[in-house]
């Protein structure tokens, strides 16, 4: 019933209708404030924020955006140019009154390797944020897929949330060295930052060294944790690996690991930058934790973190 009056949406541009929220139990999205109900048949997604379907490709993104208002996001997203440079085209646009707040939905298309890929776009706004949700589905799955995504869209909202903690959105901890401190990207939590309390915002490992920890993104398993890691370091991106200084294995949290460190150089400078690797194979070999650390003299400003790291690292308890 929904993809018939998307159909008709569509057809006509812009439409408006007056509705009440059904209320029910909304679930918060990890990482945001907001609240809604699980598309039917997705799972949480380890690789961003919101849920995926990986059978059938699709998803839903929650999209903590940094614009300073809706307008200026929606022109960001949806102007002519803005879609020709990603090859989309804008379909339709829905308007509904929700407990007498005003609502958008944005139909857009994209050609893709895949296939047309299809895309319902909600904005959400409050006084102090702007969540971008992003439907995401192939069209020759739609049947099966276009009416989960839709409600779960339509039923988001945001709430009041307490701050979120570094490690609120990942499944391990470890102590982070006093002159460090974690910097998360607000759309990406599940991937730890750390960069010294003096570094400036946009320094990079060349200044200033950076460290990152995550997980793998699936179960995947690895072979030789060396060669895993090797391979790894030689996709790095902005480091061009030269040669290893040291490598060993390591017993971390009771896990198999694989610590390597590296000299090469900045890509876009060429000038020397160092890249100590650590690789965590998971429980029973379902996927892997990476530590990847980048700077120009790690072993004086990095090395007291990083062998915290290795010595606290620990996989929290399943409640």
């Amino acid at each position: 019933m929904k993809k018939i009056l998307f159909t008709v949406f569509c057809a006509c541009g812009f439409v408006s209708t007056n509705l009440n929220a059904q209320q029910s139990t909304l679930q918060q999205v990890a990482g945001t404030s907001v609240f809604l109900e699980p598309p039917t048949g997705f799972v949480k997604s380890s690789r961003f924020l919101g849920f995926e379907q990986v059978e059938t490709q699709s998803s839903l993104m929650v999209i903590p955006m940094k614009v300073t208002s809706a307008s200026a996001l929606k022109k960001m997203l949806f102007s002519e140019e803005k879609l020709q440079e990603r090859n989309m085209e804008l379909k339709g646009k829905h308007t509904v009154t929700l407990n007498g707040e005003v609502t958008e939905l944005y139909y857009v298309e994209q050609q893709t390797p895949l296939g047309l890929a299809k895309k319902i776009i909600r904005i959400l706004t409050d006084k102090e944020q702007l969540i971008l949700l992003n439907g995401i589905y192939l069209e020759s799955h739609e049947d099966s897929v276009f009416d989960a995504l839709y409600d779960a869209i339509f039923s988001a909202e945001i709430q009041a949330v307490p701050e979120p903690q570094a490690f609120d959105h990942v499944n391990y901890e470890f102590a982070v060295s006093p002159d460090w401190e974690v910097r998360n990207p607000d759309n990406m939590p599940t991937v730890i930052t750390l960069k010294q309390h003096a570094a400036p915002e946009h320094s990079t490992p060349m200044d200033w060294p950076l460290v990152i920890v995550t997980q793998s993104y699936d179960e995947r398993a690895l072979g030789s944790l060396r060669s895993a890691n090797i391979e790894m370091l030689k996709d790095l991106r902005d480091f061009k690996l030269s040669s290893i200084q040291s490598e060993q294995s390591r017993d971390v949290a009771g896990l198999k690991a694989y610590l390597i460190k590296s000299e090469g150089s900045d890509v876009a400078t060429g000038q020397p930058l160092f890249c100590w690797q650590l690789l965590i194979r998971d429980l029973d070999n379902k996927g892997y934790y990476r530590m990847v650390a980048l700077g120009s003299d790690l072993e004086t400003d990095a090395k007291m973190l990083v062998d915290g790291i290795m010595n606290t690292f620990t996989l929290k308890t399943v409640e």
